[in-house]
């Protein structure tokens, strides 16, 4: 989900940013465009008005490698200047197309300047009045056109896919510490909740703590507390002869691990199956209900493996004053967290295996 989020946010950035640079290129072409084309009008009206062409000098557009077409050319498409392309025809082309287009608008009565554009082409056509000494008035003899070539300074393919490469490595590396941070914020409550419930099982809190304000999570919180309290009532030296309920020391190790998708399986100091949870079918294949109150060496599909596994943190659990313990298995190619707590009186010497898949 969080490279979803990553590659959408990408898209939703690089493109917008890209569409609004290509069109600044565009803006900034046909704005070239229209300011060379008028001041060609300008420059040689005289020259055309005395007929006088050969003084026009387009060579240094001609040299300019962003210019497609710059050219002075009659309204029926004959190209007046340069002079190395005197009364040749403009065919062919955008360029040719447009100045026909607008030399019949001209024709009508429509003299203004035109300008247009695609994706990689910006054409500007600015009608250039003269005098006619018959008619004492001015009229347009011809037009300067100039097509400008700006599919250079736009993003080539290459250069897109380095916008959204730095993009995505960008987004991703902030993808990476935002789902480290949710992870961290998300996975803490329940480091503590499990720390104060290994602590209220051995006796040295009277409840677990609520550090974390988390509204969704005070239930669980509360049901907890209940079942500990109820768990801590029976414990001390009068309970070596009397049943314990299990149900009731097993209530938080339930929610925990129901909450967390995890694994476990609990005994009394017997080996006996006092308590597990339908996972364990998926972890070990060990069914819920062809093992409960069977002695372990009994329970269907308990191998010589998981049996001496059993006794080893059982054992360990009795040795180490905080009556936990650590280990790792595999299970079907899949690795897991084990960790062994001891449940209800320690005379009794109940214990509680979870399993957690690992990582």
């Amino acid at each position: 989900l969080m490279a979803l989020v990553v590659c959408i946010t990408v898209v939703g950035s690089v493109m917008p940013t890209l569409d609004i640079a290509t069109k600044a290129i565009e803006a900034e072409a046909r704005i070239r465009a229209q300011t060379i084309a008028r001041e060609m009008a300008d420059r040689y009206m005289p020259a055309l008005a005395s007929h006088n062409t050969a003084q026009i000098d387009l060579s240094v557009l001609e040299n300019d490698n962003n210019i497609r077409v710059a050219a002075i050319v009659n309204l029926d498409s004959v190209i007046i200047a340069p002079q190395s392309r005197l009364n040749q025809i403009l065919a062919g082309g955008p360029e040719a197309r447009f100045a026909m287009a607008k030399a019949s608008e001209i024709k009508e009565g429509k003299e203004d300047p035109a300008v247009w554009s695609n994706s990689s082409i910006a054409i500007a056509v600015e009608p250039i009045r003269v005098v006619d000494p018959k008619l004492v008035k001015s009229q347009v003899a011809a037009m300067a056109l100039v097509s400008i070539d700006y599919s250079r300074n736009s993003l080539e393919s290459d250069g897109t896919g380095t916008a959204y490469g730095m993009g995505l490595i960008v987004g991703g590396i902030a993808g990476v510490l935002v789902y480290l941070i949710l992870m961290r914020l998300t996975m803490k409550p329940f480091e503590v909740l499990n720390d104060d419930l290994d602590q209220v099982l051995r006796g040295e809190l009277p409840k677990v703590t609520h550090e974390f304000k988390i509204k969704e999570l005070n239930g669980l919180w509360d049901n907890i507390n209940s079942a500990a309290s109820r768990g801590t009532k029976s414990t001390g030296s009068s309970t070596l002869n009397t049943e314990v309920n299990w149900d009731q020391e097993l209530a938080g190790i339930h929610a925990l691990a129901e909450l967390s998708n995890c694994a476990y399986i609990a005994f009394d100091g017997a080996l006996t199956v006092v308590g597990m949870n339908d996972q364990l079918d998926k972890v070990a294949g060990i069914r819920k209900s062809d093992s409960m109150n069977m002695s372990l060496s009994q329970v269907p599909r308990a191998d010589q493996a998981f049996v001496k596994k059993a006794e080893d943190i059982r054992s360990r659990i009795s040795m180490d004053p905080s009556r936990t313990a650590k280990d790792e298995e595999t299970f079907s190619g899949i690795d897991y967290e084990v960790t062994g707590v001891g449940i209800g009186p320690v005379a009794l010497g109940g214990f509680a295996i979870i399993y957690k898949v690992k990582g």
